[in-house]
């Protein structure tokens, strides 16, 4: 993909490479940098898998009902 955005080989040279179509490597390059799009422009929002926020969630209420701990 890089490759292809930094004009480095034809595109169908670079998909012919890779093994993909043409068509697939314009829908992944525009997703990529639509991503980047949004990014700079401040959306820093990232989805979170279930399993991430069961942890995190699961982490937190441990924290809440552990003992308070001093070391002096």
């Amino acid at each position: 993909m890089l490759d292809g955005l930094r004009g480095e080989g034809t595109i169908a040279e670079l998909c012919r490479r890779e093994g993909i179509t043409q068509s697939i490597y314009y829908k992944w390059s525009k997703e990529f940098l639509e991503a980047g799009k949004q990014r700079l422009s401040g959306d820093t929002s990232r989805a979170a898998s279930t399993g991430e926020v069961s942890a995190l969630r699961r982490e937190a209420r441990e924290l809440k009902g552990a003992p308070q701990t001093y070391l002096i």
